[in-house]
């Protein structure tokens, strides 16, 4: 037969290569779109309704596609080895016309039921129903390994236009929500606001869920030991650590044995200060530690500044420099100035913290004791920004959103091994089908070749139909 001469196993093994290559192509490029999409979306973090959306569409696209070019993929595998199925065995007519159309599972399903006394053919249809189950599965499990998950808490949270409330940080409001607080009062109510804030960040406040920080510092601290005299009347004490030395008066009242008494030193309103002055946002603030009944102990002193709102856009997001000075005089401000010299009134003010008391600094270093006092400072203007009055301005909104979370210790083995199974079923039908002629398998070429069957026997019947 000559065309058995011409047969060439390579060209059919390169002709039905050329047929399956593209489809495993798209597999793998299904694949990687898989991966890609699941990494953008996770590491976006918090994302909209409408990106989750977006999600869900664009996945179940590619899913379908994956399933789809699978399907196909086994369609046109079941197409070239049912030619060599056929080669392996005598059939009758009913059972060669289900092989034929072997690509669909039900006659695949039919071909048990008709030869189920046939061990090879139960086996080779019931593992090719499965294989192709297996692969429609495995792109369903996919969808197992990840969630798109509704956020609960604030760190869940993206932000869109629209109108926010703001506080407002131009001053120490009052119950009415006005700036009107006599200059007595806006002390106490900075000192208050920051007693509540111990064990809490110093490093940054802002209202919630914003980028925006501003800081309380402390700059170097410094040492002093003193001396004092036993006038009756304020307590004066003469501080000196070799290369400065000064002088602070404490009313008796602020002092106790054991106890801790933070000290502004200002003559004038921490806003107005000038000696105790560091900068336009700097103070200097001291903190007297007592020890024993003999009033022996230490005093420190500290620059506290407070930062500027970093990130601002706008003039309402600035914390004045009237109110930051406030906050960093704020662990030592009682709101009654002192008249140390019965004549001249003088703003310095104390606040006595005994032993035992959360502000009391036994045990702390000297810049752990600067630590203390800038973490008064900025618990005040947390809590300021807190309590104040609302304004409402164009910004951005947080709003819960959704989170993607995905578990790539099972989606990266199973993708590699969809990629894997499809290559092996590839490889394995090009082996098995390389030494059989595997005809065009369009329906006009398949009527023509089972026209010998089908056609009429001199009007009485057929073959597969019997007379």
């Amino acid at each position: 037969n000559p065309h058995v001469r011409r047969f060439s196993s390579g060209q059919q093994t390169w002709k039905l290569a050329k047929d399956q290559i593209p489809r495993f192509i798209i597999t793998c490029v299904v694949v990687v779109f898989i991966e890609i999409v699941l990494k953008i979306f996770e590491n976006q973090g918090n994302i909209s309704r409408g990106h989750r959306h977006a999600f869900n569409t664009i996945m179940t696209l590619l899913e379908l596609l994956l399933s789809l070019n699978f399907f196909e993929a086994f369609k046109d595998m079941a197409k070239a080895l049912r030619w060599r199925f056929l080669t392996k065995g005598s059939f009758t007519i009913r059972e060669m016309d289900l092989v034929l159309g072997g690509e669909s599972l039900q006659n695949l399903a039919r071909l048990m039921l008709v030869s189920w006394w046939k061990p090879l053919i139960l086996f080779t249809c019931a593992a090719w129903i499965l294989l192709n189950m297996l692969a429609q599965g495995s792109v369903g499990v996919m969808g197992l390994a990840y969630s798109m998950d509704k956020g609960y808490a604030s760190d869940h949270t993206y932000n869109r236009p629209g109108r926010v409330d703001m506080a407002r940080l131009d001053c120490y409001h009052d119950l009415g929500g006005m700036c009107r607080l006599k200059s007595k009062a806006r002390m106490a109510k900075a000192h208050s606001l920051g007693q509540t804030t111990l064990n809490q960040n110093i490093a940054r406040a802002y209202p919630f869920r914003t980028n925006r920080i501003i800081k309380a510092s402390t700059g170097r601290c410094y040492q002093y030991n003193f001396s004092k005299d036993n006038n009756e009347g304020p307590q004066v004490f003469y501080i000196s650590n070799g290369t400065y030395n000064s002088i602070l008066t404490i009313p008796r009242p602020y002092l106790d044995q054991d106890s801790t008494t933070f000290i502004y030193n200002g003559t004038k309103m921490p806003q107005n200060a000038d000696r105790m002055a560091c900068g336009p946002r700097c103070l200097w603030m001291y903190a007297l530690r007592q020890r024993g009944e003999e009033g022996k102990g230490v005093i420190y002193g500290c620059p506290i500044t407070i930062g500027q709102v970093l990130k601002a856009s706008h003039d309402y997001h600035h914390v004045l420099n009237d109110v930051a000075r406030l906050a960093a005089a704020s662990v030592a401000l009682s709101g009654r100035p002192a008249n140390l010299n019965g004549k001249v009134k003088n703003w310095q003010q104390y606040q006595l913290y005994p032993w035992g008391s959360d502000w009391e600094v036994r045990n702390l270093s000297m810049q752990e004791v600067g630590g203390r006092m800038a973490q008064h400072a900025i618990g005040s203007i947390a809590n300021m920004a807190y309590f104040n009055p609302k304004q409402q301005q164009d910004g951005t909104l947080p709003t819960i959103g959704y989170r993607l979370k995905v578990l790539w210790r099972y989606i990266i083995p199973l993708t590699t091994l969809i990629v894997v199974a499809h290559a092996s079923i590839v490889v394995l039908m090009l082996y098995l089908a390389r030494n059989v002629v595997v005809v065009d398998d369009s329906h006009l070429t398949i009527a023509r070749l089972l026209h010998g069957l089908v056609g009429s026997l001199d009007g009485n019947g057929s073959l597969l139909d019997g007379p």
